[in-house]
């Protein structure tokens, strides 16, 4: 299948030419046209850290990845000698983002673009398009999955958003699944609703607008959701690749944020695991501390539980290691330490932010290494 048969065949066919032949390279022309230079700033040029203004630059830099992303698809098609076929990027601040047009003008296939940032606590973006309002013969939905590098421009340090790969899907059973699934999941004493302005929540005398949470692209089609769904829209490929997705990311993130750790804190890596993140406890990476006083090891994990812990404990106790430090992060990268003295781990000290965590390992590590 050629550029032009997968325009016409329509959004399953797009997104499927998207992904085995196209993806790879419009990220490597985003990243190396595109994003660098034009989209970087000096190490010295802070973001934003305030809570409330955490997603300004992440919101600035999906607009300029978004943009980026269609001139490389443009480039090719023009690449490919489709000179009838043309990118145009929706003026108005709504649903979709881009246009395939062919000659006439008229769209052919709908793009609707997600950046997502590999580290971020709680990834913003959201598909929350109404049902009503999506295509199900011509509408995408591609995702960019980023994070910050550093690079040498003429002999300066910059920082730039490296675009780490993409994904397309169809846009219309990720939209179905998403309102079936969300509706499906009712907690005690809420009522649930979606009518024609979008979705809705209350109680039984009163309702009000969801408040943006039910489109986040890192939510939908959870476990539980997709057990809920009819069997044929559960199984549907699209549906699959885009949880596949979801745990790749995540993955991806927590084998960032280990290496990171790592790097920051001293620790000198032995093992390194090659996982796949899911509800149980797995180990990501695995270390010792500059003077050798403790095992580190950077785990994953859902909700930890005693049950969780265990075979680490024994693990170690199996090991003869004496100390061992051990920092759990979850999907959404909260973290807490656990410490092991030969016999039992207890818990130290829990939080949110990557930079505690750093610090509190810093600490602990001071601690080892005083007398007692």
């Amino acid at each position: 299948m050629d550029i032009e048969s997968a325009i016409l065949g329509g959004a399953g066919a797009f997104a499927h030419f998207l992904n085995q032949r196209l993806m790879e390279v419009c990220v490597q022309t985003v990243n190396t046209r595109f994003a660098l230079p034009f989209i970087s700033k000096l190490p010295t040029e802070r973001l934003p850290t305030h809570q409330r203004n955490l997603t300004d630059s992440r919101t600035r830099i999906g607009v300029l990845l978004e943009y980026s992303f269609g001139l490389a698809l443009q480039g090719e098609m023009e690449a490919n000698g489709l000179s009838g076929y043309r990118i145009s990027y929706v003026v108005a601040n709504r649903y979709p983002d881009l246009y395939i047009r062919d000659a006439s003008s008229e769209p052919l296939i709908r793009l609707e673009v997600k950046a997502l940032e590999l580290v971020s606590e709680e990834k913003s973006a959201n598909f929350d398009a109404l049902v009503r309002d999506v295509n199900p013969e011509r509408d995408v939905l591609c995702v960019l999955l980023w994070e910050w590098k550093t690079a040498d421009l003429a002999g300066m340090p910059i920082d730039f958003p490296e675009v780490k790969c993409g994904f397309a899907f169809e846009a219309y059973p990720i939209a179905i699944a998403r309102d079936l699934g969300w509706l499906s999941q009712r907690p005690a004493g809420l009522t649930k609703a979606i009518d024609l302005a979008g979705p809705v929540v209350g109680n039984e005398t009163s309702l009000r607008k969801e408040e943006h949470n039910m489109g986040k692209l890192m939510r939908i089609l959870g476990g539980g959701e997709v057990q809920a769904l009819p069997e044929e829209l559960a199984t549907h490929p699209g549906v699959e690749a885009y949880r596949l997705f979801k745990t790749f990311t995540v993955t991806a993130g927590l084998k960032h944020n280990a290496a990171r750790l790592f790097a920051e804190v001293g620790i000198i890596p032995r093992e390194e695991s090659d996982f796949q993140h899911s509800k149980e406890m797995l180990t990501v990476a695995r270390g010792r501390n500059p003077d050798g006083a403790a095992e580190v090891i950077v785990a994953a994990a859902g909700r930890i539980s005693l049950s969780l812990l265990v075979p680490y404990q024994n693990k170690l106790r199996s090991e003869n290691v004496d100390k061992a430090i051990i920092i759990v992060f979850n999907e959404k990268f909260f973290w807490s330490v656990y410490a092991y003295d030969g016999g039992r781990l207890r818990k130290v000290d829990s939080g949110r932010k990557f930079e505690a965590a750093v610090a509190r390992l810093k600490e602990i590590y001071a601690s080892l290494a005083s007398p007692s």
